[in-house]
């Protein structure tokens, strides 16, 4: 198998741990605001963020792993037979530059973190104003699931994988290791002349 197919088969392989943990993603919120919701206790429908947020940053983590693989196609394996890496990043770059609908797209691809967060955070309300506590005690129980809410949000915002702005870092990281292992060459070269 050659070096490109071991690196698309790679980020194949990645793409379906995204796949796993969106399956995790919804597995366990779903139990655990299940139970949350027959207990009493309004913070309990805020444990969903302790699998939420955690998988968010795998699932980015993941995409970022993706696009230093597609980096390392267009710098080190394009050119002769293979290009699709390289027309990719020039027609996302093109995307990008022309629409708004770039970023609402990267939003839709993580609709269903946001989704969950803002449901946790409902169920949370839910659970407080159907309390009997005194309104004053309601009040700093609605502030710490706002504030709750607006961390794990805030995480999740500035984790969100832009893949133009990854892939151009990692062709950038990438073409800087390629110069110097060319300078190397050139430097051994000139030290051992045939």
């Amino acid at each position: 198998m050659s070096e490109y197919e071991l690196i698309k088969t790679e980020n194949r392989e990645s793409t379906q741990r995204i796949v796993q943990y969106n399956s995790i993603l919804y597995t366990a919120s779903a139990a655990l605001l299940l139970f949350a919701l027959e207990r009493t206790n309004f913070v309990l429908c805020l444990t969903p963020y302790i699998v939420i947020v955690p998988l968010f940053l795998l699932n980015e983590s993941t995409r970022k792993a993706i696009c230093v693989g597609a980096a390392y196609l267009y710098v080190f394996l394009e050119g002769q037979e293979y290009h699709w890496e390289g027309r990719h990043h020039k027609f996302d770059k093109t995307k990008k530059e022309r629409s708004i609908k770039w970023y609402t797209d990267i939003i839709i691809r993580r609709l269903h973190y946001y989704s969950l967060n803002l449901i946790c955070s409902l169920a949370s309300i839910y659970k407080i104003v159907c309390n009997s506590e005194t309104v004053s005690i309601k009040l700093w129980q609605f502030a710490f699931v706002l504030v709750v809410t607006v961390v794990a949000s805030t995480i999740m915002a500035i984790n969100t994988t832009d893949y133009v702005t990854e892939r151009d870092k990692a062709i950038k990281q990438w073409q800087a290791i390629k110069a110097e292992e060319e300078a190397q060459k050139r430097k051994n070269n000139n030290r051992n002349p045939q």
